[in-house]
């Protein structure tokens, strides 16, 4: 079942029922939501759910003994359970990529399944067992835990939730005060209609990303599949970020944000402040930080550290170099903004402020190209024709007219600044906007599609 899709309509509305039905029974309702994860995970294929069940069988007695212990078995414990985890993500995700990038074509590709949500699931273990080790949260009742671990809103694709942000949620069941019907189906109907509006890109422009596609295009065709692209990956996460937010505010839970308007952002480091919030704060917090001493060391073991942060985030997202040249480019970009001292926006001029916030957004898009091209090659043909423009002819009609798919993106960045500047609808403007969306979304609701991001 995919968030888009009628049956899941119907599928949450009988489990937002059933959920406030019991809000007087605490064990019920956990029983019920967790029941609900198992059955969302199953739509998708029983060995998927096998794998996830197994790690989180595996995962809680580990760190009831991280918790349990002091000193250095308590450091051993949680360092074996990282790896552990590791081990699991890089074989399911990254076996051929590294035989690959070892010895070539000498050996054919193992033939190893990608397990759906892993990426997402293992970083929650990982930063479950870290917190746990550090204290900042217990391991808590079993039952808190899978309910956690499980909860279908975030399970597949996000947002990157911390135990200390959801399990004392589980603890303590929602009363009746809690669940925000109101914010809940504005949030989701964001979601929605962002996702019709990037569903509706994919149509257009899918085929321009292929190895064939792109050698038809113009340089000016190139630009505006690029800018697509950046409407599409947006409106497809964020489209996904908010409509799990809304479906857990309905259910009475609350998660954290995971968009912010990120094409507003006048540097780097805002955009990483404002683009898959809660992966930007999990890389910065256990992997820069924690593990690679963050900016404690001097000048150039900070933009090494911060360099290879970016480098094994683009890794995460696919085992494809693709990946690695995205995360690279932005980590070379944060590395060049800190040193001209741009990422203090408050240091600089209004004229400088604009023009660095050019040099941001028009990088951010040719970032996008490497992060969608199926390989290398495809990648630099595309930013060929596009930096140099080595093929420049006027738009053809299907770009022409695609662009206007870019209207959804744009409004809801023209109303985030809104707000950011004090400006806000009225509840009941605000109410009918939403329902004119989920309207909209679900008039255009024709052929939905999955989500870009389950593929990572």
């Amino acid at each position: 079942m995919l968030f888009n899709q009628y049956l899941f309509i119907a599928f949450f509305a009988a489990v937002a029922a059933g959920n406030f039905a019991l809000r007087r029974f605490p064990l019920a309702q956990k029983l019920l939501l967790i029941a609900a994860s198992f059955v969302f995970f199953l739509s998708w294929g029983g060995a998927d759910v096998l794998l996830f069940a197994a790690m989180l069988a595996a995962n809680y007695p580990i760190a009831c003994a991280i918790h349990a212990a002091a000193g250095r078995r308590r450091a051993t414990l949680a360092a074996v359970a990282v790896a552990g985890n590791l081990a699991v993500l890089a074989y399911f995700k990254y076996s051929n990529f590294f035989i690959g990038a070892v010895v070539g074509a000498l050996l054919p590709p193992a033939a190893v399944w990608a397990p759906l949500g892993l990426s997402f699931y293992v970083f929650h273990l990982l930063s479950y067992h870290v917190d746990v080790h550090r204290r900042l949260c217990a391991p808590g009742a079993f039952i808190d835990y899978v309910a956690y671990l499980s909860f279908f809103p975030h399970l597949i694709a996000g947002p990157i939730v911390r135990c200390a942000q959801l399990m004392p949620q589980f603890a303590a069941p929602p009363s009746a005060g809690r669940f925000d019907w109101a914010a809940g189906v504005q949030l989701f109907a964001i979601g929605f209609f962002l996702k019709c509006a990037a569903d509706l890109i994919g149509a257009a422009t899918d085929a321009d990303w292929t190895s064939q596609g792109v050698v038809r295009l113009s340089s000016a065709d190139a630009w505006a599949t690029a800018v697509l692209f950046s409407c599409r990956i947006f409106g497809d996460f964020a489209g996904y970020s908010y409509m799990a937010l809304g479906m857990a505010r309905m259910l009475g839970y609350a998660l954290p944000v995971n968009f912010n308007a990120p094409y507003l952002a006048a540097s780097f480091r805002e955009f990483w402040q404002r683009w898959h919030i809660t992966l930007s704060r999990f890389l910065r917090d256990y992997l820069y930080v924690l593990a690679l001493g963050g900016n404690r060391s001097g000048w150039l073991r900070t933009q090494l550290n911060t360099l290879l942060t970016m480098l094994l985030g683009g890794l995460w997202h696919g085992a494809n170099w693709t990946f690695v040249a995205w995360g690279g480019l932005h980590g070379l970009a944060l590395v060049v903004e800190r040193w001209l001292g741009f990422d203090r926006p408050a240091a600089r001029s209004w004229i400088l402020r604009a023009a660095w916030f050019v040099v941001v957004q028009l990088t951010v898009v040719l970032a996008w190209v490497l992060f969608r091209s199926p390989d290398l090659q495809t990648a630099s043909v595309m930013l060929h024709k596009m930096v140099l423009f080595a093929d420049w002819r006027p738009l053809d009609a299907l770009h022409r007219d695609a662009l206007v798919l870019v209207l959804p993106v744009a409004g809801y960045h023209l109303a985030r600044l809104a707000g950011e500047r004090g400006l806000r609808l009225h509840p009941n403007a605000a109410g009918a906007l939403s329902a004119c969306l989920l309207a909209f979304g679900l008039v255009l609701l024709t052929r939905p599609t999955t989500f870009l991001y389950f593929e990572f």
